[in-house]
């Protein structure tokens, strides 16, 4: 099914069929949905994006080690205010009541789709254009993690001989073609 009559802002790349086997498209595997980073205008412009986020350093790091940190996608700003839409969404659920999660991620309440879950993606993008050489990316909106202190005994944080070991990339699929990524935001502990 060629994915065809969409709205302008959005950027249709490809066919629906094309994403369980992508041979021609490299970036994060899609699950759900392509959403435009136009439709929201919070990517950086390709001038502002020349500071360049995603260093040779972290490109060695990557490859040589699995995993880098990239610092200073997301603003301490942003990160307050998101912060604080999330603990205004937890609001709304009853009192003493926590959404339900897995390994403290919580996939159901379209969580994956609020507002910060979005600006996040969105924001960390340039990131991943770099990182994969190509601004078309496809991503999947999965979940959202929000982890409830350890000490509260709320909620497993960690037991002896259980782990969640795991590779975010289908095995079907031979080579690297995809990254986890989170994007932290510590919470302080006096709101």
């Amino acid at each position: 099914m060629t994915i065809q009559n969409w709205p302008p802002a959005w950027e249709p790349i490809g066919r629906f069929d094309d994403f369980q086997q992508p041979t021609n498209l490299r970036g994060i595997s899609l699950q759900r949905t392509i959403f435009s980073a136009r439709r929201f205008g919070l990517l950086l412009s390709p001038e502002q994006e020349q500071g360049r986020m995603f260093t040779q350093q972290n490109r060695e790091e990557l490859e040589t080690q699995g995993v880098t940190v990239v610092k200073n996608v997301i603003s301490e700003e942003d990160c307050d205010r998101h912060q604080q839409f999330f603990r205004n969404w937890l609001k709304k659920f009853s009192e003493g009541q926590w959404p339900q999660t897995s390994n403290s991620l919580i996939q159901g309440y379209s969580s994956g789709h609020l507002q910060p879950a979005w600006e996040v993606r969105l924001r960390a993008k340039p990131v991943f254009a770099q990182v994969w050489g190509t601004h078309k990316l496809l991503t999947s909106m999965d979940f959202i993690a929000i982890g409830r202190p350890p000490e509260d005994g709320e909620e497993k944080f960690w037991a002896e001989g259980d782990n969640w070991l795991h590779v975010g990339q289908s095995a079907d699929r031979v080579g690297l073609h995809a990254y986890q990524v989170p994007v932290g935001c510590k919470i302080d502990e006096n709101p």
